[in-house]
Formats: structure tokens, C-alpha cells, sequence
């Protein structure tokens, strides 16, 4: 049997591996996907960071968009506003009365049977659903890889940041169909910053901060294998959420368009963390963790779930059939060090076919039984999530691989995937930053001796505008302390204008205003 299956074989991680994971009808997805946004033109010459701050008439309405070209815009202005409904695509068209489509005869003529003309039936209640809508509805994980793909970094780096304010999972690994490249988003991540309750044992807790992008955490993986009755990304939303609390940190099938097909966002793999507060009824684990979330088969997306088996404490694989295809699939990870879970929804007719499949992976992966988990419609989906979290917290006990974005940025690269931070300009950007921080050996003496003007003249100009301001206040102010505050507040920006910008300064501003960036 072993001898069979040898002969079965993926991609080594080259960038022909990457030019395998979609088949060529792909290649036009995007470009529709793009024209469908009014993307398209972003392509040469990226959105930017100014693009999407600019105020306009439009943009100071609260207003809903009605077609896909306003998509974006929305998304992007709801962003920024930290709004929960940032991510809702619908669309709502802006008819006027006079084009509502006129009444049915018949119609008209059932009124009048079974309606009192003396009722106030100004609206037809029916008219309603003939209203023209949107036939376009736009998957808001297709959104995203769009708005993402059309980006440059600095833009990127604001919509995560504001993404994670708002507690929505982050793209990890941005899947690129027309180019055949899946691009690695550590660059991206460097502005996302947490803080959570840190209390070693036999210890007095404190609050600590850092940058996700350092922080080694044990890190769990959920995939779907052919088909799945379970939705992994309900599952983990229920996995992150507090008794009582529902968190929909991955948008999931249940929610507004979550059924839509998704056209580009296939191959996506989305990461969260969650990060203990302190509070006991909010903590469902007692340290750090991160999860990740592969969108479509693993089958087809087979790059991707490599990465994810080598940088996972443990791999959750949902579902619902094992057939000698995906005991292939998984046979060729004998080699992997990774603990893999099964949670499995097995059609009936197949039952002895997955239990023979699966006593045959059970070796092959290492696992045994316990490893192997059922969830249909009549299981305790309570129950059910609290084993689901015992595992993990028993995994993250014992001996366990703990890694940090940058770690998993390093196994990307070994892939053969693109690492937005090995870009050119990102680069340049990088070099330039540690240029500044070499210089930093103490943070007190770096900000007196370099950042001038936010010392002691800045501190005494800001009092004296403070006294100035409050003086409005007094029904007869003394003109000579207004005066004599005009004065000082003049002297104080005097003093600070004449300061020559230290080299750290010149160095950033060289930087930001560099076109290359």
C-alpha cells in the first residue's frame, strides 16, 4: 500500500508550485473582480494612504453604496471610523419613485377586491421586492484581496492596523491569481501592537506590549479537507468568544454575503490572536495564542497548508469525507512533525469508508483516537467548543512549537513565497529605520538631544497657549497678561523655529518624502 502512495507527489515550494495552485481560468478572475471595484486603474500606480484620507461632499455623508465601484470607498471610510459594519458589502440603489415598476393590471384589480380604498395604502408592500437590486453581490473577502492587492504599503499597513481595532482577522498570505504569487504580509503587520496581562507563576502579573509580529505564541491552524459541513470559521469565532459573547472575528457563511462565492480571496489564509486581559470571564485561555485560517480546500491551495503544517502547534482539518484522494493528501505528510486533529461530519453513506481511510492515516500521522473528533447537528456545540479548547491548552503545556510572524515569514520564504517586506521599497524603508534606531542607546538623552522641539520650549509654549486659551473664559481678561502671554508663546516658537534639524530627523524626512516609498 505504502509502495502506492510514494508516487504521489506536490510541489517542492518553488515558484512553479505557486503557478500550479490555480488553473488557468483563474487568471482572468481578478482583472474582473478589479474592473468590477473600478480597481483596475490602481494597478501601475498604487492607491495610497492620502488616497484614502482625501474629504470630499461624498465622503462627509453617511451614505450606503449602491454600486460595486463604491465598495472600497465604503469599506475604507467605515475603516477608518473603526465601524463593526465595515465589512458588509451590500448594496442599495438609489431609485427614484417615478422608476419603480409600474403596477400590475391583475394587480391593481386584486386591490380593489380585497383592500378598503378608505385604508391608507400609499406604499405597496409588494412593489417592494421588484425594486431593481444589485445582481452583482460582492464577497467582502474578494473586497479585501482587491482593496489589498491595489494598495501600497503604507496604505496596507493602515487598513490592518485599523482591522485588528475593529477585531476582524488579518490577511497573513494575500493569494494573487493573475501573477501566480502569494504574497506573505509581514510588512503589513509591523503597525499591529497588543497589550494583554502577562502573571508567571508564583508571580505578580503585569501588563506587557508588543508588536504581533514578534511575539512567539502557539500557534493552531483549521483547514478544510474536500468538503465540510462544519464552518471553521464559526467554529473558531466560538473558540475566541467569551460564554455569552459572540465575537464574529472571521466572517463566516451566516453572516450578510457570507454564502456569496468567493472569486479571488480562494488560497487566503487570515490570522488572529487572542490576548489575556485579566478578566476571568473574558480569558477563555490563560496565555497568548494565534490562529490561523486557510479559505478553500487544502487540496487546491496545497502551498499554502504546507506553510501552515510547519509553522502550527496543531492542525485542525474539517471534514466530512476520507477517500483514498485524501488519504493521498495527507500520506505525503508522514514527514511533519505537527499534531493533526480531525473534525470530522461523515455523510452516512460513507461511514466504513472514512473509518477504514482514517485507521490508515491514524500511523502515517502519528496521532491516535483521541485525535479524532465528531461533530454532526445533535452534538453539544458548547460542550463541543470547550474540547476543542482543552486541546489546545494542553498542546500549549506540553512541549510545543511557539513561533512569531517573522518566524512564519522565514517559512514562507523557504516555500518560495513572496515576503512583502523583501519588496524594494520596503527595504529601503527598513534600512533607513535602523539607520535611526542604531543611534538610540538611551531613550531619555535620544529625545533631548535629537528631538529638540518636543523638550522644555515645547512643554512651556504648550502651558502658555493652555493659560491663553482659558483667559476666553474670563468675562474681563487683564489685557496686559494676554499680552504678556502673546509674548512668551512668540518668544517659545522663536526659540523653537531657530533649531537646525538633528541628522535622525533629516534622515526621516528623507525617508517619507522619498518617491520610491
Amino acid at each position: 500500500m505504502e509502495g502506492d502512495d510514494c508516487g504521489f507527489h506536490y510541489g517542492d515550494g518553488t515558484n512553479e508550485a505557486q503557478d500550479n495552485d490555480f488553473p488557468t481560468v483563474e487568471r482572468s478572475r481578478l482583472q474582473e473582480m478589479l474592473s468590477l471595484l473600478g480597481l483596475e486603474t490602481y494597478q501601475a500606480q498604487k492607491l495610497t494612504l492620502q488616497d484614502s484620507l482625501q474629504i470630499s461632499f461624498d465622503s462627509m455623508k453617511n451614505w450606503a453604496p449602491q454600486v460595486p465601484k463604491d465598495l472600497p470607498w465604503h469599506f475604507l471610510r467605515k475603516l477608518q471610523a473603526l465601524n463593526a459594519e465595515a465589512r458588509n458589502t451590500t448594496m442599495v440603489l438609489d431609485v427614484p419613485p417615478e422608476a419603480w415598476p409600474a403596477e400590475k393590471e391583475s394587480q391593481a384589480e386584486e386591490e380593489m377586491m380585497y383592500w378598503d380604498p378608505a385604508e391608507d395604502v400609499a406604499a405597496d408592500i409588494y412593489s417592494f421586492s421588484e425594486l431593481p437590486m444589485p445582481d452583482t453581490p460582492v464577497n467582502p473577502l474578494d473586497l479585501l484581496c482587491a482593496l489589498l492587492l491595489s494598495s501600497d504599503t503604507f496604505l496596507q499597513q493602515e487598513v490592518l492596523l485599523k482591522m485588528s481595532l475593529c477585531q476582524f482577522a488579518l490577511p497573513l498570505v494575500l493569494p494573487d491569481s493573475e501573477n501566480h504569487y502569494h504574497t506573505f504580509l509581514l510588512w503589513a503587520l509591523r503597525g499591529v501592537v497588543r497589550t494583554w496581562w502577562f502573571q508567571p507563576l508564583r508571580s505578580l502579573g503585569s501588563f506587557r506590549e508588543d508588536s504581533v509580529v514578534l511575539s512567539r505564541v502557539p500557534t493552531f491552524a483549521f483547514v478544510r479537507m474536500d468538503v465540510s459541513s462544519n464552518s471553521k470559521s464559526q467554529l473558531l469565532n466560538a473558540v475566541l468568544s467569551p460564554a455569552r459573547r459572540q465575537w464574529d472575528c472571521f466572517w463566516h457563511r451566516d453572516l450578510n454575503l457570507g454564502t456569496n462565492p468567493r472569486e479571488i480571496s480562494d488560497g487566503l489564509v487570515e490570522i488572529s490572536w487572542f490576548f489575556p486581559s485579566g478578566k476571568e470571564d473574558l480569558d477563555v485561555f490563560p496565555e497568548p495564542m494565534a490562529f490561523l485560517n486557510l479559505r478553500g480546500d487544502i487540496g487546491s491551495h496545497w502551498l499554502q497548508f504546507k506553510l501552515l503544517t510547519e509553522v502550527s502547534s496543531a492542525v485542525f482539518i474539517l471534514t466530512d469525507n476520507i477517500s483514498k484522494k485524501e488519504y493521498k493528501l495527507l500520506y505525503s505528510m508522514k514527514e511533519s512533525t505537527t499534531k493533526y486533529y480531525f473534525i470530522l461530519s461523515p455523510y452516512r453513506g460513507k461511514r466504513n469508508t472514512n473509518l477504514r481511510f482514517l485507521n490508515r492515516l491514524i500511523p502515517v500521522l502519528k496521532i491516535d483516537h483521541s485525535h479524532v473528533l465528531v461533530k454532526v447537528s445533535s452534538t453539544d456545540s458548547e460542550g463541543f467548543v470547550r474540547r476543542i479548547r482543552a486541546i489546545m491548552c494542553s498542546v500549549a503545556r506540553s512541549p510545543c512549537r511557539r513561533v512569531s510572524v517573522e518566524d512564519m515569514a522565514h517559512a514562507a520564504r523557504k516555500l518560495g513565497l513572496r515576503v512583502d517586506e523583501d519588496f524594494e521599497e520596503c527595504q529601503k524603508a527598513k534600512d533607513r529605520m535602523e539607520k535611526i534606531l542604531r543611534k538610540i542607546k538611551d531613550v531619555d538623552a535620544y529625545k533631548r538631544d535629537e528631538l529638540r522641539l518636543q523638550g522644555e520650549p515645547a512643554r512651556r509654549a504648550a502651558q502658555a497657549e493652555r493659560e491663553f486659551c482659558q483667559l476666553q473664559w474670563v468675562p474681563e481678561p487683564p489685557e496686559k497678561h494676554r499680552a504678556e502671554l502673546r509674548r512668551r508663546v512668540l518668544e517659545l516658537r522663536v526659540q523653537q523655529n531657530g533649531q537646525e534639524p538633528t541628522s535622525g530627523v533629516q534622515e526621516f524626512i528623507l525617508g517619507i518624502s522619498s518617491p520610491s516609498l
